[in-house]
């Protein structure tokens, strides 16, 4: 037998599978654990000074190095990276 003549001939059958599995759903769906903030740990953090109109060698000299060499004193700092440009010092400490 046809499956598409069988739902239109038994359609109270056809109604009821389809109320039960569409049930079905919402209460799977409304049951399916779920976690909005992940647990993750962020190990890298960015630190970033606008100097505008200064040169990157200034903001390297008045900027970038003072911050690294407190930053470097911190006991849970592993990495530190540094970059200078044009009004813009951008430090990324890894800890």
């Amino acid at each position: 037998m046809d499956i598409t003549r069988f739902a239109i001939e038994k359609d109270r059958i056809t109604w009821t599978l389809l109320l039960v599995l569409i049930f079905a759903g919402i209460s799977s769906y409304l049951s399916m654990p779920r976690s909005e903030d992940p647990g993750y740990i962020v190990r890298t953090a960015l630190v970033q000074t606008g100097f505008p109109g200064a040169s990157p060698e200034r903001i390297e000299l008045l900027v970038t190095d003072k911050l690294e060499k407190y930053i470097q004193q911190i006991p849970e700092v592993d990495y530190v990276k540094s970059t200078s440009r044009d009004g813009l010092s951008v430090i990324y400490v890894t800890i």
